[in-house]
């Protein structure tokens, strides 16, 4: 074991002197004799004025909880780095890089934002526990934990990490560099990993060539994470054209006074494939839960994507957008519960959006999916607008859907395509711009009844209520 308070190294810790040179010596010994480097406790912080880089067959432990620190901007744009960055020529790949512990502190020094631990064309990398902070916010820096590009079976479990642009964040392209280097990223795994006044929790991004091109390659899996005050700039979850991801088992609280603006933009915001997203608690405000406007280069969908088992609290304005006709595809949304909900389950979807979602199909067979929302709960809707508006479809199909506590309107504006209606695998109505067709439904002598729903006419027009109306007007008219 390599201590870097002992000699040759004397390390001091004082959070005055400037200790690099001291450390990155006990790294670079580490590296020729495949060592342990221990970061022990001292009186202060470990300061160091550009970043720190590691070879391969290293591990680095922090002892205790006293932080690297920065002083300066680094030159790399990451505290903690591979050598694989810094020196390309001479090390173009590092692997078996084991960090226990880290405590860093970026100091929000750099303008344009400076990374925690960034590494890149690397293989067989664990970080385990620990605290990162102080990324500065900025597209292009910021991030706690980043696994930029070419990064191979690489893993982060049970560290924190708070104010920072990203938390944690991933990227891949899909050309080599001018060394020949693969930049790909695949095997990516975070696991119960916690985050803290980050303006996004998790970045997934790739860049493809040419842009409108689909990633194949990438896969990041996240299971177990919780967040405190996160997603006010690129929504909780950013996807940028990215591929192959698997987020489960989080949970996400956000603060009533958390944005100026009073709600995060999405809960998901951007465009990918074959992103699978389930198990998930979120008590926030939020413009929408889905959001499918490109975040950067205009690019591919949001495609072959499952949304499952989904709680959420508090307000929304659309429950998912995408801006463009037909950017939402081949995606099925399942098992949601939504408390305390304003909004419009398919609404508009932006001041110049006019086929908001485009047309759904089963993910796998191609065919028009049998429940487009299937077993939604919607409760404690007293301020509910219309909850399905405006839709451009072939059919939409409501299955399972519950209205509970609900004093608004069920569909409100024009009728513009047909709804079929669902309760327990039964067709019980559909509604079309020619009018309403029931199945299975009962007629009480004045009304219509499907479920908790009555339909009746009065004066030309058609009326409908969650709940028995109280007198002839006591509803909302959907037809003429």
């Amino acid at each position: 074991m390599i201590d870097i308070k002992q000699p040759p190294y004397n390390a001091l810790g004082d959070g005055i002197t400037n200790d690099r040179a001291a450390i990155q010596q006990a790294f670079n010994d580490a590296e020729i004799s495949h060592d342990t480097v221990i970061i022990p406790s001292s009186s202060g912080d470990y300061l160091v004025d550009n970043n720190l880089s590691v070879g391969s067959n290293v591990t680095i432990q922090w002892v205790g909880n006293r932080f690297i620190k920065l002083t300066k901007p680094t030159s790399t744009g990451a505290v903690l780095t591979s050598k694989s960055v810094t020196e390309p020529t001479l090390t173009p790949f590092v692997e078996n890089i084991n960090v226990i512990n880290p405590h860093i502190d970026a100091n929000n020094e750099k303008t344009n934002g400076e990374n925690g631990i960034g590494f890149a064309h690397c293989k067989n990398v664990q970080i385990s526990g620990g605290h990162i902070k102080n990324c500065k916010k900025n597209s292009s820096g910021g991030k706690g934990i980043n696994f930029e590009i070419g990064v191979k079976m690489c893993s982060v479990s049970n560290v924190f990490v708070e104010n920072c642009s990203f938390a944690f964040f991933t990227q891949g392209i899909d050309e080599n560099d001018t060394f020949g280097r693969d930049r790909i990223g695949t095997n990516i795994i975070f696991t119960n990993v916690k985050a803290e006044n980050c303006d996004t929790l998790f970045g997934f991004f790739s860049t493809l060539l040419p842009i409108t091109g689909q990633a194949g390659t990438m896969n990041c899996i996240v299971n177990g994470f919780t967040a405190k005050n996160v997603g006010k700039t690129g929504g909780i979850i950013t996807l940028d054209r990215y591929a192959n991801a698997q987020i489960q088992n989080g949970f996400v609280y956000n603060e009533a006074n958390y944005n100026e603006e009073n709600a995060i933009p999405a809960f998901i915001k951007g465009r990918g494939t074959n992103i699978l997203v389930q198990g998930i608690s979120i008590q926030c405000k939020s413009k929408n839960i889905i959001s499918a406007f490109p975040v950067g280069a205009i690019g591919p969908e949001m495609k072959n994507c499952s949304f499952n088992n989904i709680f959420w609290t508090g307000e929304i304005v659309d429950f998912a957008i995408d801006g463009e006709n037909g950017k939402i595809v081949n995606c099925s949304f399942n098992d949601f519960k939504i408390n305390s909900y304003p909004g419009d389950i398919l609404g508009p979807g932006g001041q110049n959006s006019i086929n908001t979602y485009g047309s759904f199909y089963e993910m796998n067979s191609g065919k028009k999916r049998e429940g487009l929302l299937s077993n939604f709960d919607l409760y404690d809707l007293n301020d509910f607008n219309s909850p399905f508006q405006n839709r451009v479809a072939d059919t939409n199909v409501i299955t399972n859907v519950v209205l509970s506590q609900s004093t608004g309107p069920v569909i409100n504006g024009s009728v513009d395509q047909d709804f079929l209606f669902r309760r327990n695998d039964k067709d019980i109505a559909i509604l079309t711009k020619n009018g309403l067709k029931t199945h299975g439904s009962e007629w009480n002598g004045r009304h219509l009844i499907m479920g908790d729903f009555h339909f009746w006419i009065n004066g030309g027009s058609l009326y409908i209520k969650n709940g028995a109306p109280t007198s002839a007007t006591d509803g909302t008219i959907i037809g003429p």
